[in-house]
Protein backbone atom coordinates (compact mmCIF):
# COMPACT_ATOMS: atom_id res chain seq x y z
CA UNK A 1 0.00 0.00 0.00
CA UNK A 2 1.47 3.72 -1.16
CA UNK A 3 -0.44 5.34 2.30
CA UNK A 4 0.31 3.65 5.58
CA UNK A 5 -1.77 4.73 8.65
CA UNK A 6 -0.35 3.38 12.20
CA UNK A 7 -2.11 4.93 15.15
CA UNK A 8 -0.38 5.39 19.13
CA UNK A 9 -1.86 6.82 22.36
CA UNK A 10 -4.33 9.71 20.16
CA UNK A 11 -1.94 10.07 17.52
CA UNK A 12 -2.47 8.99 14.28
CA UNK A 13 0.44 8.89 11.93
CA UNK A 14 -0.20 8.72 8.48
CA UNK A 15 2.67 7.81 6.04
CA UNK A 16 2.92 8.06 1.91
CA UNK A 17 5.09 5.26 0.97
CA UNK A 18 5.68 5.20 -2.94
CA UNK A 19 9.30 5.06 -3.91
CA UNK A 20 10.92 6.62 -4.64
CA UNK A 21 9.80 9.69 -4.98
CA UNK A 22 6.24 9.40 -3.16
CA UNK A 23 4.67 10.39 -6.58
CA UNK A 24 0.97 10.66 -6.20
CA UNK A 25 -1.32 8.75 -8.55
CA UNK A 26 -5.40 9.56 -9.12
CA UNK A 27 -6.01 6.37 -6.81
CA UNK A 28 -3.92 7.03 -4.04
CA UNK A 29 -5.51 10.92 -4.49
CA UNK A 30 -8.93 9.16 -4.05
CA UNK A 31 -7.37 7.04 -1.25
CA UNK A 32 -5.99 10.18 0.73
CA UNK A 33 -9.54 12.59 0.40
CA UNK A 34 -11.31 8.89 1.26
CA UNK A 35 -9.04 8.24 4.43
CA UNK A 36 -9.23 12.37 5.24
CA UNK A 37 -13.25 12.45 5.21
CA UNK A 38 -13.45 9.38 7.20
CA UNK A 39 -11.47 11.11 10.06
CA UNK A 40 -14.55 12.88 11.16
CA UNK A 41 -15.74 9.32 13.04
CA UNK A 42 -12.44 8.33 15.07
CA UNK A 43 -12.87 9.12 18.30
CA UNK A 44 -9.51 7.13 19.76
CA UNK A 45 -7.46 10.09 17.62
CA UNK A 46 -6.93 13.93 18.47
CA UNK A 47 -3.95 14.38 16.07
CA UNK A 48 -2.63 13.29 12.76
CA UNK A 49 0.62 13.53 11.40
CA UNK A 50 1.00 13.90 7.60
CA UNK A 51 4.97 12.31 6.86
CA UNK A 52 6.47 10.21 4.23
CA UNK A 53 8.53 7.34 3.79
CA UNK A 54 12.53 7.16 2.30
CA UNK A 55 14.57 10.18 2.29
CA UNK A 56 14.71 11.59 -0.89
CA UNK A 57 11.37 13.42 -1.50
CA UNK A 58 8.31 14.39 1.16
CA UNK A 59 6.22 14.14 -2.10
CA UNK A 60 7.49 15.07 -5.70
CA UNK A 61 3.73 15.93 -6.59
CA UNK A 62 1.82 14.16 -9.35
CA UNK A 63 2.95 10.89 -10.89
CA UNK A 64 3.88 12.50 -14.43
CA UNK A 65 3.74 8.97 -16.14
CA UNK A 66 0.05 8.53 -15.63
CA UNK A 67 -0.52 12.59 -16.08
CA UNK A 68 1.61 11.77 -19.94
CA UNK A 69 -1.17 9.33 -20.80
CA UNK A 70 -3.92 11.20 -19.13
CA UNK A 71 -5.96 12.59 -22.16
CA UNK A 72 -7.62 16.66 -22.12
CA UNK A 73 -11.25 15.21 -22.05
CA UNK A 74 -10.25 13.54 -18.67
CA UNK A 75 -8.55 16.86 -17.37
CA UNK A 76 -12.19 17.96 -15.09
CA UNK A 77 -12.72 15.10 -13.79
CA UNK A 78 -9.24 14.47 -12.45
CA UNK A 79 -9.25 17.73 -10.79
CA UNK A 80 -12.26 17.08 -9.18
CA UNK A 81 -10.44 14.40 -7.70
CA UNK A 82 -7.46 16.44 -6.80
CA UNK A 83 -9.46 18.93 -5.55
CA UNK A 84 -11.70 16.46 -3.50
CA UNK A 85 -8.88 15.21 -1.72
CA UNK A 86 -7.08 18.78 -1.00
CA UNK A 87 -10.33 19.96 0.58
CA UNK A 88 -10.41 17.03 2.33
CA UNK A 89 -6.93 17.57 4.20
CA UNK A 90 -7.39 21.16 4.95
CA UNK A 91 -11.38 20.28 6.54
CA UNK A 92 -9.73 17.24 8.07
CA UNK A 93 -11.85 16.59 11.55
CA UNK A 94 -9.22 16.64 13.63
CA UNK A 95 -5.56 18.49 13.38
CA UNK A 96 -3.18 17.51 10.82
CA UNK A 97 0.62 18.24 11.10
CA UNK A 98 2.73 17.90 8.02
CA UNK A 99 6.40 16.73 9.08
CA UNK A 100 7.61 16.89 5.46
CA UNK A 101 10.85 14.98 5.70
CA UNK A 102 12.42 16.20 2.37
CA UNK A 103 10.95 18.03 -1.20
CA UNK A 104 7.80 18.69 -1.51
CA UNK A 105 7.02 19.91 -4.89
CA UNK A 106 3.99 20.71 -7.00
CA UNK A 107 1.29 18.64 -5.30
CA UNK A 108 3.24 17.69 -2.13
CA UNK A 109 3.63 21.12 -1.62
CA UNK A 110 0.23 21.76 -1.83
CA UNK A 111 -0.48 18.88 0.66
CA UNK A 112 1.72 20.03 3.13
CA UNK A 113 -0.21 23.78 2.91
CA UNK A 114 -3.46 22.36 3.42
CA UNK A 115 -2.48 20.75 6.95
CA UNK A 116 -3.13 23.03 9.76
CA UNK A 117 0.37 22.95 10.99
CA UNK A 118 3.71 22.72 9.32
CA UNK A 119 7.38 20.90 10.53
CA UNK A 120 9.79 20.95 8.60
CA UNK A 121 13.47 19.09 7.97
CA UNK A 122 16.32 21.34 7.30
CA UNK A 123 16.46 19.46 3.83
CA UNK A 124 12.82 20.08 2.99
CA UNK A 125 12.37 22.15 0.09
CA UNK A 126 8.80 23.46 -1.13
CA UNK A 127 8.18 24.25 -5.00
CA UNK A 128 5.81 24.57 -7.64
CA UNK A 129 7.39 23.09 -11.06
CA UNK A 130 4.76 22.62 -12.71
CA UNK A 131 5.36 25.40 -15.63
CA UNK A 132 8.21 23.09 -16.47
CA UNK A 133 5.75 20.44 -17.57
CA UNK A 134 3.62 23.00 -19.30
CA UNK A 135 1.24 22.99 -16.16
CA UNK A 136 0.04 25.14 -13.74
CA UNK A 137 -1.69 24.67 -10.50
CA UNK A 138 -1.24 24.66 -6.30
CA UNK A 139 -0.85 28.66 -6.38
CA UNK A 140 -4.58 29.08 -4.58
CA UNK A 141 -3.36 27.05 -1.45
CA UNK A 142 -0.19 28.22 -1.04
CA UNK A 143 -1.56 31.88 -1.51
CA UNK A 144 -2.93 31.61 1.76
CA UNK A 145 0.64 31.53 3.63
CA UNK A 146 3.23 33.41 0.90
CA UNK A 147 3.50 36.32 0.49
CA UNK A 148 2.25 37.32 -3.41
CA UNK A 149 5.65 38.03 -4.69
CA UNK A 150 7.14 34.71 -3.41
CA UNK A 151 4.48 33.00 -4.80
CA UNK A 152 4.57 34.10 -8.37
CA UNK A 153 8.10 34.00 -8.47
CA UNK A 154 7.93 30.03 -7.25
CA UNK A 155 5.05 30.08 -9.87
CA UNK A 156 6.14 31.14 -12.72
CA UNK A 157 10.14 30.15 -12.39
CA UNK A 158 9.53 26.76 -11.09
CA UNK A 159 12.15 27.50 -8.43
CA UNK A 160 11.83 25.82 -5.12
CA UNK A 161 12.51 27.73 -0.87
CA UNK A 162 14.29 26.20 1.27
CA UNK A 163 13.39 24.98 4.55
CA UNK A 164 14.77 28.23 6.17
CA UNK A 165 13.27 30.46 3.44
CA UNK A 166 9.73 29.01 4.07
CA UNK A 167 10.48 29.30 8.03
CA UNK A 168 10.99 32.86 7.84
CA UNK A 169 8.07 33.91 5.57
CA UNK A 170 5.97 32.46 7.55
CA UNK A 171 5.21 29.01 5.99
CA UNK A 172 6.65 26.31 7.96
CA UNK A 173 6.22 27.07 11.68
CA UNK A 174 9.35 24.91 12.62
CA UNK A 175 12.76 23.40 10.88
CA UNK A 176 14.68 20.66 12.84
CA UNK A 177 17.40 18.62 11.73
CA UNK A 178 15.91 15.56 10.18
CA UNK A 179 16.21 12.99 12.75
CA UNK A 180 14.36 14.76 15.01
CA UNK A 181 11.07 15.48 12.82
CA UNK A 182 8.60 12.69 13.93
CA UNK A 183 9.86 13.49 17.85
CA UNK A 184 9.27 17.26 17.08
CA UNK A 185 5.61 16.57 15.08
CA UNK A 186 4.44 14.42 18.03
CA UNK A 187 5.41 16.82 20.66
CA UNK A 188 3.39 19.28 18.90
CA UNK A 189 0.62 17.03 18.83
CA UNK A 190 -2.65 17.96 21.02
Amino acid sequence: MALQIEKSGQIARLTLDRPPVNAITLALYEEIADLFSGMKDWTDVNCVIFTAAGTRAFCAGLDLNEFLAATVEQDPARAAIIRRTFSSVREAAIPVIAAVNGPALGAGCVLASVCDIRIAAENATFGLPEVNVGRCGGAAHLGRHLPQGLLRQMFFTGRPIDAAEAYRVGFVQQVVPSAALLETAESMAP
